[in-house]
């Protein structure tokens, strides 16, 4: 939520009139609200709503798609194709991307996958065979280095 003048009574509001369990932490010009429930933050939301209050929400890590790499598959293959596979076998499919070289953008014989959750979404890493083709399926790691421009020395990334 946008930090406003009279932020501690609207927290006050939300937590003993509106009912609504929450926790507040600021951070810098905004206040970031913690909800425990889904239904909490749908009522934080529609509360915010009707005071007119300005706010954006970040899904939950649940809601989050989850990044997987397919090695393998031929280097032509077609990313449609690769989505209809994985959505024939009840993933969810976001989005398909082919990973390229850093400096020369070369593509690479791998595929990055990001899987929207459901029940299954942990079998991708089961996965065999992938359009009649052998794959490994990995979780997804950030191989580049990360700089911060501040000072120009690297940073870690989590």
């Amino acid at each position: 939520m946008k930090r406003s003048i009279d932020y501690r009574d609207m927290l006050k509001q939300i937590n003993e009139v509106e009912g609504i369990p929450c926790k507040a932490k600021e951070t810098g010009e905004f206040i970031k609200l913690f909800c425990e429930t889904p239904r909490d933050i749908r009522s934080l939301t529609e509360f915010l709503d009707k005071k007119g209050k300005e706010y954006f929400v970040i899904p939950g890590r649940a809601e989050k798609p989850i990044k997987a790499v397919i090695k393998g598959l031929p280097l032509d293959m077609n990313l449609d194709e690769i989505k209809i596979e994985l959505t024939n076998q009840k993933f969810r499919v976001d989005k398909v991307n082919q990973l390229k070289k850093y400096r020369t953008r070369e593509p690479l014989k791998i595929y990055q996958v990001h899987l929207l959750p459901n029940e299954n979404i942990q079998d991708i890493y089961n996965l065999k065979t992938l359009g009649y083709t052998t794959v490994k399926v990995e979780p997804y790691e950030n191989k580049q280095s990360h700089q911060c421009f501040n000072c120009q020395v690297p940073k870690d990334v989590d």
